[in-house]
């Protein structure tokens, strides 16, 4: 996973398998998680759908976690210009050139 950094619950790091995914419509639009950064934070970011795998499960992650869905406000489509533009955080920050280069090798 690109710019990955640990679940915090108290501020002490969870150690978890995670897997986030770039879901695009066909007219090339990420579908992006708006997500609080931590529960209870007023601080946000843009993320794509994915998350971790709760404790001891076995297998690939699942999707979110109870704590990570208490984080999420919302989702929306962005087109790739839009997105580029916008006066938002987003993880990775390198996100739209990820999407564009996946785009570009034709995946």
């Amino acid at each position: 996973m690109i710019g990955a950094r640990p679940a915090r619950v108290d501020d002490q790091p969870i150690g978890r398998v995670a897997a986030r995914r770039f879901l695009l419509d066909p007219a090339h639009r990420p579908l992006l998680v708006h997500s609080r950064r931590d529960v209870g934070s007023e601080v946000s970011h843009r993320i794509t759908p994915g998350g971790g795998g709760e404790a001891g499960a076995a297998g690939a992650p699942a999707g979110h976690t109870d704590i990570e869905r208490q984080a999420v406000s919302g989702h929306r489509w962005w087109r790739l210009d839009e997105f580029d533009l916008a006066a938002v955080d987003r993880e990775p920050a390198t996100m739209v050139e990820v999407i564009r280069q996946v785009l570009a090798a034709g995946v």
